[in-house]
């Protein structure tokens, strides 16, 4: 088998292969099948776990960057919530709280407003536009 491989490290090997069409099997040619098939499958064996290999290395390098990048995020984040704590540390939380909720009333009712008043519009100039044509008859 260590043959095989010396064979398959050889840039002409199996380059000027015949096809001979009066095969007759023997059981000599079988084995030589069954290398050949055992060496293309131990290098497809270590080719995949070469590829897997660096793939395997990509991926742990990735989850490490990605460690790192969340574990800054964190830091950043916490440093930001200390700040905004610090810096509104007196700022009157309950009545900020009120004037927003007043606020939202007060948009919710000026939106109620300016939809009812433009669907009035809307009917009312939809049932002029079907007047106007029966008085014109009329007026004739």
């Amino acid at each position: 088998m260590s043959l095989t491989y010396i064979f398959r490290e050889d840039p002409n090997y199996r380059q000027n292969i015949t096809l001979n069409t009066t095969y007759t099997p023997s059981v000599d040619r079988v084995v030589d099948r069954i290398y050949d098939l055992a060496g293309e499958i131990s290098d497809v064996g270590r080719t995949v776990n070469k590829y897997g290999a660096g793939v395997g290395d990509k991926a742990k390098l990735t989850v490490e960057n990605l460690n790192v990048y969340f574990q800054n995020l964190s830091h950043g984040a916490h440093t930001v919530g200390n700040i905004t704590v610090d810096k509104f540390d007196g700022f009157p939380v309950t009545p900020f709280y009120i004037v927003l909720i007043c606020a939202l009333i007060v948009i919710i009712i000026a939106l109620c407003y300016f939809i009812s008043y433009g669907s009035h519009y809307f009917v009312q100039r939809r049932y002029e536009k079907q007047l106007k044509p029966e008085l014109d008859q009329q007026e004739i």
